[in-house]
């Protein structure tokens, strides 16, 4: 009964979860622009339409395009989200920092409001010595922040952007940058941030080829190289009217090179920090302020922030010593591009148990380093008085037993001779296990290498049997749940094989590990399938071909390595 409840429970959070997620308002645009660039910015609305919209003041922009209307409706394991954008292209005409403030919409009866965006605008016109003034296509590797150097865990967003005159098309991506010591993922970016700029005294028009949110996992200097992409250029057109054609030219074009210098953290970190490197909000609330003891309290904390959420565990705070705390239970965990960087919210779930009555004050907090400051940084939650009081029964969920069965247990005296067969029974069990391994260890001793290479043969068509069987059975359109049931099996699996004893095991966490016993090359394919597996997760890979090419990956490599 306790767990069935629990599990009621985390159905209807988790379902009133996803409802409040469908009902928001994301602002995308650059963070960071020139004098007399122009940019895109677009009002993503979820869970309602673009009638009640209410937009930020603008004046800070000349507004030179829009607007800019689409829509489409999104289906997520039967949950049907409607998906509103409004875009204005904007012209950078003055230097400064210019704060765009909130976008607002009613959604179901609520007021929804976005978050302010800072934009800040550079001098422009600057001279670029890497660009000649008869360069009318070029390709430029760009950071975002544009920094010296990085901190371990910290996300450093790359984009592949091309600067042109002329119509274009992008043929091919023959080569990219190597990321050996990163974690990485693509963004899927609604649009290509396309937009004009000048540079020395000449206009471009530019667009993001590919986006990247990159995040190293060792300090170094790393040599990036090139991004190479073949793209057509227009020689001209024949005909006329609609049926114009236009022939391209393919011509090879590569970026810039870029080093990259990565630094570990500093020492001595905050006893509640566990991995967030970036900038994050911090927030915490209990369910009840009153209870029984030995009564279920529940903690929930929310974490949001745009470091890698790989990194980021479950928070470590202080509680009183009579208080008995679970593991955390992460209940949500969500990543999404918000213009500027990805960004990661996570949820988890704490359940307290109070040991003695009193008055008892919970402080949770979290801790992270702020590569912008170069400290570590503690966010304390708002005081949470929780009173404590006699207990006047069960409170913990437990199937109380019939009012007879209760009043036999409580006046009923046991007979001594029950005892005396339980003893009986309870030691000549343990015999019997004694017995049974002996046997087991005296015939393992006794078999021949023949015998005892069948028998791993036969182990590992058991472990593959296992892994199809435990990711068997999810219809096409709950590939999220598929890939993390997958993900969550491997990890378990490597994690025996291994020795292992980190009991939330994340993505670098396994691959360092399989680096260490197995080498590289084992550890960079671990890597590309688990990276897969996340991009089935966070959308993409729905169909059943990919699912069973993913699974057919992960069992050769764990029949092959382990």
């Amino acid at each position: 009964m306790k767990l069935k409840s629990k599990c009621i429970s985390l159905f209807f959070l988790l379902v009133f979860s996803s409802v409040l997620a469908g009902q928001k308002i994301i602002v995308k645009c650059p963070q960071e622009v020139a004098v007399g660039e122009s940019f895109t910015i677009n009002f993503i609305v979820e869970g309602a339409d673009l009638d009640g919209l209410v937009l930020p003041n603008l004046d800070a922009f000349q507004v030179v395009g829009g607007p800019m209307r689409s829509s489409q409706i999104s289906i997520v394991n039967g949950t049907t989200t409607q998906i509103a954008s409004l875009g204005y292209q904007l012209l950078a005409t003055k230097k400064g920092s210019f704060t765009i403030g909130s976008a607002s919409v009613n959604a179901k009866g609520k007021k929804v409001v976005s978050r302010p965006i800072t934009i800040r605008v550079g001098g422009g016109n600057k001279v670029d010595p890497t660009i000649t003034s008869d360069k009318d296509l070029f390709i430029r590797m760009e950071l975002s922040p544009k920094l010296d150097q990085y901190y371990v865990g910290q996300q450093i967003v790359v984009k592949y952007v091309v600067y042109y005159n002329q119509d274009i098309q992008l043929n091919q991506i023959f080569d990219e940058p190597s990321f050996a010591h990163f974690f990485t993922q693509d963004i899927n970016s609604q649009d290509n941030e396309s937009a004009t700029t000048q540079i020395n005294g000449k206009m471009y028009n530019k667009a993001a080829i590919k986006i990247q949110a990159v995040f190293p996992q060792k300090e170094g200097v790393y040599d990036l190289g090139t991004f190479k992409a073949r793209i057509g250029i227009s020689d001209g057109q024949d005909g006329g009217g609609i049926f114009a054609i236009r022939d391209y030219r393919p011509v090879v074009v590569e970026s810039n090179s870029v080093k990259m210098s990565v630094v570990p953290l500093p020492a001595s970190p905050p006893t509640s920090f566990t991995g967030a490197v970036g900038d994050y909000s911090f927030t915490a609330s209990i369910d009840k302020t009153t209870i029984e003891e030995k009564e279920t309290l529940k903690l929930l904390v929310n974490i949001e922030g745009n470091g890698d959420s790989k990194l980021v565990n479950a928070p470590k705070f202080s509680f009183d010593p009579s208080m008995e705390v679970y593991d955390a239970n992460k209940l949500h965990d969500n990543v999404e591009y918000d213009g500027q960087y990805q960004k990661h919210a996570s949820s988890y779930e704490y359940f307290v148990i109070p040991g003695k009555t009193g008055n008892y004050t919970l402080i949770p907090e979290f801790s992270y380093f702020n590569p912008e400051s170069q400290k570590y940084v503690t966010i304390k939650a708002e005081e949470m008085p929780v009173n404590v009081i006699a207990s006047t029964g069960n409170k913990n969920d437990v199937d109380p037993l019939p009012n007879n069965e209760q009043s036999n247990l409580q006046t009923e005296k046991t007979p001594s001779w029950v005892y005396g067969l339980m003893g009986a029974a309870i030691f000549g069990g343990l015999g019997y296990l004694v017995w049974l391994l002996f046997m087991k260890n005296t015939k393992e001793k006794s078999k021949g290498p023949a015998e005892k290479t069948q028998n791993k043969r036969t182990k590992n068509t058991s472990q593959k049997e296992q892994l199809t069987i435990t990711v068997s059975g999810f219809p096409p359109t709950s590939h999220p749940e598929f890939y993390k049931e997958t993900q969550h099996f491997l990890f378990n699996s490597i994690s025996q094989r291994l020795n292992l004893t980190n009991p939330s095991p994340t993505i670098p966490y396994i691959v360092n590990a399989i680096r260490t016993d197995k080498g590289e090359e084992v550890a960079s394919a671990f890597k590309n399938l688990f990276l897969n597996g996340e991009e089935g997760i966070y959308g993409g890979k729905n169909n059943i071909s990919e699912k069973e090419e993913f699974l057919s990956k992960a069992q050769i490599l764990l029949e092959k390595h382990f």
